[in-house]
């Protein structure tokens, strides 16, 4: 029996049929007016719903993180194979939480297109909205909610993140760029496909990193569409991503300069294991790590801190029962937060759905132990985490 997957990471990593549409019929764009250029540097923008006044009295340098949330999607079957009417697209948010306990700060920003974002060493965030064929590159001032759109890249782009710099942004893509044209919610039912083919059926196959004052990008390609990197990392030099290999499960490390797949070093879990998700840190790389003998990314239950050259340092046990976990660095790569999402996983009692649904929970490594945050149950909109 296929394991249900939770919403929030089905849209996290572009598997949401909408997204998968739209894509492929070619369509795009913000609520803001459609780019025209390569580089657009707009006017200063305050988000609704932002609190200056609260984001400055948060202190947000090392005491918060950022999460996101989806709307529902609004739609109903139509006739024939795949065929959906769509009334209303699910509306992503970026927010920024306290890091003592993990309650909302306020929104910086809000997006029919999917939210990646990762803050920079220098207290601003830079968010990705993407839209399958084009991608809005802003960067946000928490302590005000200003934003400022400073690039649009001609492909969709998941999992970005920063370099320690701030002067590039690694990202996932797809072989070749769509066709775009503006969109927004619709006014009344749109018919779409679902999965009509083509590469945006697959997840991204792409490694992308560009210079964001320039333009200038480099890519490196998987051999095969059906064999995607899982998530990026960079080391906190800036000169090395990594990422997951999900034909091995084995963490890539990518020259930032001159990415490739193929020639790249790869660190290999303990036999019978594989690694799930990974981020970097000053001392070497933080992984997840699974030892299941079918699907490893179910219920994985410890994280692992390796030295450059792979060797375990340290583990800590995760809990029981998880389906979908993530782990990011500060800026100052010397902190990690764990989101463990919980409900389903291998054996009893974890083989079978939780009735009232998943919940999230936010953990910090702090010494020996994994220590919560906050718990976030189904009714909070499955809020996910994207950066710290």
């Amino acid at each position: 029996m296929a394991r249900p997957t939770p919403w929030h990471r089905i849209m996290a990593i572009g598997l949401l049929a909408v997204t998968t549409a739209l894509v492929v019929a070619g369509c795009g764009g913000s609520t803001r007016t459609a780019a025209k250029h390569a580089t657009v540097v707009g006017d200063p923008v305050i988000y609704p719903g932002v609190s200056p006044a609260q984001l400055a009295a948060e202190q947000v340098v090392r005491t918060s993180f950022l999460t996101a949330t989806i709307s529902p999607l609004a739609d109903k079957p139509g006739h024939g194979p795949g065929v959906v009417w769509i009334s209303a697209y699910p509306t992503f948010t970026l927010q920024l939480r306290s890091l003592e306990d993990g309650h909302l700060i306020g929104p910086l920003l809000r997006s029919v297109g999917t939210i990646s974002a990762s803050p920079t060493a220098g207290g601003s965030v830079i968010a990705v909205e993407s839209y399958g064929c084009r991608s809005d590159v802003v960067r946000i001032d928490p302590t005000t909610g200003y934003a400022r759109l400073i690039r649009v890249l001609p492909q969709g782009a998941g999992n970005s993140v920063v370099s320690p710099n701030g002067r590039y942004l690694a990202y996932l893509t797809y072989p070749s760029p769509q066709s775009c044209s503006a969109i927004r919610q619709p006014t009344h039912p749109v018919k779409t496909i679902i999965n009509p083919g083509g590469p945006a059926q697959f997840l991204p196959s792409v490694v992308a990193v560009v210079n964001l004052t320039t333009g200038v990008t480099v890519r490196a390609a998987t051999k095969n569409p059906g064999n995607p990197p899982f998530g990026l990392a960079w080391s906190p030099d800036g000169k090395m991503l990594a990422t997951v290999d999900s034909a091995n499960n084995s963490i890539t490390l990518l020259s930032a300069a001159r990415p490739d797949l193929a020639t790249a070093r790869q660190i290999k879990a303990s036999r019978g294991c594989g690694f799930v998700t990974t981020t970097w840190i000053r001392s070497g790389l933080v992984a997840v790590e699974g030892c299941n003998r079918q699907e490893i990314d179910l219920s994985p239950r410890t994280l692992v801190e390796l030295t450059p050259a792979g060797r375990p340092v340290t583990t800590w046990r995760l809990a029981a029962c998880i389906n979908g976990v993530t782990v990011v660095s500060d800026p100052s790569a010397r902190h990690v937060l764990v989101e463990e999402d919980l409900g389903y996983g291998n054996g009893s009692p974890c083989g079978k759905p939780r009735p009232g649904g998943w919940d999230t929970r936010i953990a910090e490594v702090r010494g020996s132990r994994l220590s919560t945050i906050a718990n976030f149950p189904p009714r909070q909109g499955y809020p996910f985490l994207v950066g710290w």
